[in-house]
């Protein structure tokens, strides 16, 4: 949050500029080409409509094959670099959704390499941004929506992976001290323990100080746990 001030008291000539969202919940580009502008005066109407445009198609792309399952860092090696997408056709050993928001879920460091572990491990990684989602989708003991709509969505999305039996686990991942991650870890275990079908819930916290070997160590306990409730809990 601090980073525009800090790069502002650092490099002299930066730019601020305020966007909002139009009705279909896109960036507005007049704005983007007003500020553009300021960068380089150079750049014709003509000029930004097109690389808008383009901008438009290429996002359209990455985020199909992101619906599709594939996680950001393999839509965006296959849309640059042409690297071939890993085969989703095989049958994964078990299916867990990682659920948080998509600054840490997605970033390497954050989240300590969670979902390519997982993934190493011969599993399917699901999140929320994979899914058709309806966000006003509540829990049978949820009497009103969450007050942060990326809460609402871990919440929605943990109760439609739940209701349609398609996961075998959930990871929520939360930033340490993050007041809204504190009450929504505090609910999903709530749900999910009021739900006899429902998986089992790894949450996993992350601050500066946090171990990746000590994070590799519990989601790798999680596995074995999932395979045996999977061969043991009809017993």
């Amino acid at each position: 949050m601090g980073l525009p001030d800090l790069a502002g008291h650092r490099f002299p000539r930066t730019l601020r500029f305020w966007h909002d969202l139009g009705p279909d919940g896109l960036p507005r580009p007049e704005e983007w080409r007003r500020a553009a502008a300021k960068i380089k005066p150079s750049i014709s109407r003509r000029t930004f409509q097109r690389a808008w445009r383009l901008a438009g198609v290429r996002q359209r792309e990455f985020q199909d094959l992101w619906a599709r399952g594939y996680t950001p860092p393999e839509c965006l090696a296959h849309l640059r670099g042409g690297v071939p997408l890993p085969d989703r056709g095989g049958q994964a050993s078990f299916r867990v959704a990682v659920l948080g928001h998509p600054y840490l879920v997605y970033d390497a460091l954050a989240s300590q390499g969670i979902p390519e572990l997982l993934a190493r491990m011969g599993g399917r990684v699901i999140t929320k941004e994979m899914l058709p989602l309806e966000a006003d989708s509540l829990w049978p003991f949820q009497r009103k929506r969450v007050y942060w709509p990326l809460g609402q969505e871990i919440l929605a999305a943990a109760r439609e992976l739940t209701a349609a039996g398609r996961i075998d686990g959930i990871v929520f991942l939360s930033a340490c001290l993050c007041g809204p991650d504190a009450i929504l870890g505090e609910l999903l275990e709530s749900y999910l323990g009021a739900d006899e079908n429902a998986p089992p819930l790894l949450k996993l916290i992350a601050d500066e100080h946090t171990s990746r070997a000590g994070v590799i160590t519990r989601t790798e306990a999680f596995v074995d746990m999932i395979a045996w409730r999977r061969k043991h809990a009809a017993l």
